[in-house]
């Protein structure tokens, strides 16, 4: 597909080649080409609603692939590149290209009171505490800094289990120096796929904990639970600024 087209040119290619046929030159494509890709307007037209169908059919048959060509192809590449697959959840390694700095207005040590949890938080909590212990994703702490540990319930509504372990860092957020790293335009990003058929994606797992923290910079995320305190050896999530390394770490890699 050529690159020089007008927005509104190349979202009538695209839909030419999903469609395979011509497009009615009736259809007015709007202000935003990309708006228009992501279906925010014209979900109610019947032939936009049969290429979803068609879609769909298509990812079930790549997703379907036991039994298949597909999946001895599959095995051979997992095997082949088997020291960078992830088996579990903390089977993360760690990146040495950039390490994560916590820059401060003011050094002056934030400290919050410990929360309440109910025992049976406190409970799980130790035991995510003693995962990411034996992993290398935290270590013991003796910092000035404390913030609360907070528990975050599964995303199903039913506020069945516990799902996830976070640190409350908005107070030391408010204290963090901006990071001005330039990050990616969505639609900038959506409008390069204008053409394209096949797309291929690579999740990393727990990504920011793949990238080392400033060794300095440690004591500046301790967190207090019942009757211990730690502190992150990796990237934690919910810091002001972790995106922007993040971006700048791609940056590198796929430069």
């Amino acid at each position: 597909m050529e690159h020089n087209k007008i927005p509104d040119e190349a979202v009538r290619e695209w839909l030419k080649i999903e469609n395979e046929g011509l497009i009615n030159e009736e259809i007015q494509i709007g202000d935003n080409p990309v708006e228009w890709l992501c279906h925010d307007i014209y979900d109610n037209e019947q032939w936009m609603l049969h290429l979803e169908d068609e879609r769909e059919a298509r990812l079930f048959e790549i997703t379907e692939i036991e039994g298949t060509e597909v999946e001895q192809a599959l095995k051979i590449i997992l095997k082949e590149f088997d020291d960078v697959v992830s088996r579990g959840t903390h089977d993360i390694g760690n990146c040495q290209t950039i390490e994560h700095a916590i820059r401060l207005m003011d050094e002056t040590p934030v400290v919050r009171k410990q929360g309440y949890h109910l025992l049976r938080e406190h409970k799980w909590i130790e035991e995510q505490v003693q995962i990411m212990l034996q992993n290398g994703v935290i270590e013991e702490s003796s910092s000035p800094y404390v913030f609360n540990v907070v528990v975050v319930g599964k995303k199903d509504g039913i506020g069945e289990g516990i799902d996830r372990l976070c640190i409350n860092y908005a107070p030391l957020n408010k204290c963090i120096i901006s990071d001005r790293y330039s990050l990616p335009n969505i639609n900038e990003m959506l409008s390069s796929f204008w053409g394209s058929k096949w797309f291929t994606v690579i999740d990393l797992a727990l990504a920011y904990w793949q990238i080392q923290l400033r060794k300095k910079d440690r004591p500046k995320t301790a967190f207090l639970i019942r009757n211990e305190q730690y502190q992150f050896k990796v990237m934690p999530f919910g810091l002001n600024n972790v995106l922007a390394t993040f971006q700048r770490l791609m940056n590198k890699v796929l430069r």
